[in-house]
């Protein structure tokens, strides 16, 4: 049997978020967002595990509703024969959300039921992008229950407990499974920013960003963001780019490096943040993609920092102008009336990517 359970796609409809409701005068960032409004008044369509089959050569990518903070699966296409050296089917995890004390939400346990869900008890790599706890803290949960071969992070280190424990546990974890815990990112993972990491050769990956030293930024947690893998990964004619918690001065250092950052799947950066997203940047992204093959995720939870509450009702409006309102997906959608503690684990996210360049999604229940 296939080391990952495939997994595909209701194609029919895609999902509304918020963002449809929102005049574009008086936008208020202090305003909590409202419900979604599903396209052309139908209901947000959504698709069942059990009712999804693409075939072997699909390329998944999971965003995982974990409250707030961000975790995703990226599953590779699958033959079912391990170690023929096609289609060996890896499963990655990109950051696993929050770790669940100090009355915040444990990313882990909702990481871990939906790789289960999905029939996943090894990973082949987990990614962290940065040393944010809404990032590494859930991945403690996921070294107890599941292997983890791999481990990547920037390199960036945070003086706190919980990142210490952290580092300790991934490394046990790797050595373990007869891996590896690799760190810095650029000069261990890859040699430097925009080379390729072999995930198998159906898929081009490369590490666009990752910092081992936060000197980029105009405050601590800035900087800290900024230290963020920036990964772009293509498969066949179709791409995504996966931002962590990188913010504008890494859009700015990317659009400046010249490099492709062309995609059809963005995952926002920094949670829908305003401090991210710009639009340079979004039109840099989506300018090769035709309008019926955009798609943005964003991974948020309902709380309010500072009294704004993510997604920014600007990025939403930026988000708008390059994306169909129904291609625009949340984590936090239809969370408006739920608490932090009630929100995470209702609106996981799938997009499913085949040889053929064609895109579906759907929240998945």
């Amino acid at each position: 049997m296939s080391r990952r359970v495939a997994v595909g796609l209701a194609w029919a409809a895609l999902c509304a978020v918020a963002s449809g409701c929102i005049s574009e005068e008086g936008l208020d960032p202090d305003k909590p967002l409202p419900g979604p409004i599903p396209s052309g008044g139908q209901p947000a369509p959504t698709c069942g595990l059990s009712e999804l089959t693409q075939g072997d050569q699909a390329l998944y990518l999971h965003v995982i509703d974990v409250g707030q903070g961000d975790a995703l699966l990226i599953q590779t296409p699958d033959d079912g024969i391990d170690g023929n050296g096609v289609a060996e089917g890896y499963n990655i995890l990109i950051d696993a959300g929050n770790l669940g004390t100090l009355e915040l939400t444990d990313g882990g346990q909702y990481v871990v039921d939906y790789l289960r869900r999905l029939g996943v008890r090894r990973l082949d790599y987990a990614v962290i992008t940065h040393a944010h706890a809404d990032h590494y803290g859930g991945m403690l949960k996921v070294f107890d229950v599941l292997d983890v071969v791999n481990i990547v992070d920037p390199g960036h280190d945070v003086e706190n407990t919980t990142w210490q424990q952290f580092l300790g546990a991934a490394e046990d974890e790797a050595t373990a499974n007869g891996g590896a815990f690799i760190r810095p990112a650029v000069g261990g993972w890859v040699a430097a920013a925009g080379d390729r990491v072999d995930w198998g050769d159906e898929l081009e990956v490369e590490v666009l960003s990752a910092r081992a030293v936060a000197d980029l930024g105009r405050s601590d947690n800035t900087k800290v963001n900024n230290t963020s893998i920036v990964l772009r990964i293509t498969y066949g004619s179709l791409s995504m780019l996966l931002m962590g918690d990188a913010e504008a001065e890494v859009e700015a250092q990317l659009l400046a490096s010249g490099r492709d950052l062309s995609a059809n799947i963005l995952k926002v950066g920094h949670h829908g943040s305003s401090t991210s997203s710009s639009t340079a940047f979004l039109t840099a992204v989506f300018r090769d993609a035709a309008e019926d093959q955009r798609f943005g995720a964003i991974s948020s939870g309902r709380v309010s920092f500072s009294g704004v509450q993510l997604p920014t009702v600007q990025t939403q409006s930026r988000l708008r102008d390059v994306l169909d309102t129904t291609h625009l997906f949340s984590t936090e959608h239809g969370d408006d009336e739920k608490t932090e503690e009630e929100a995470p684990g209702d609106d996981h996210i799938t997009f499913v990517l085949t040889p053929e360049g064609e895109i579906g999604a759907c929240y998945v229940f």
